[in-house]
């Protein structure tokens, strides 16, 4: 799990984005939420996760990271639900926002979120 500055300033405090990452044979995958281009919950919209592999690839001394355990079978059936439940809806950083999307699908997986990972409230 990690997290990122949500925007503003590389440096600067205030709000941070939480993603999902793990390794599949050579490869990272991610799973992370945010708006698409209509403002609609979406799965690794284009905007969001560019954002994302540019902090990790160009600013990784801003990017935050915590491991947990999750049953896989678990969390892909987390995330499934997440996305029948909300992807389409319309998209509200207060309300079911991406940190949420990502402490929901792990918790239901018999995962914790540890570590400090900045400030990152899940409404």
């Amino acid at each position: 799990i990690g997290s990122r500055p949500l925007s503003g300033p590389i440096g600067q405090g205030g709000a941070r984005h939480l993603f999902t990452r793990w390794k599949e044979g050579n490869k990272y995958k991610y799973w992370e939420m945010g708006p698409n281009s209509k403002e609609k919950i979406a799965i690794n919209p284009r905007d969001t996760h560019k954002r994302t592999r540019i902090f990790i690839s160009k600013h990784s001394d801003q990017v935050k990271w915590t491991k947990t355990n999750v049953n896989s079978v678990e969390w892909q059936r987390a995330k499934d639900q997440y996305e029948k439940n909300w992807v389409g809806k319309e998209y509200r950083w207060w309300y079911k926002n991406s940190n949420y999307a990502v402490s929901d699908t792990i918790e239901n997986a018999g995962g914790e979120i540890e570590g400090d990972l900045g400030f990152s409230p899940g409404f």
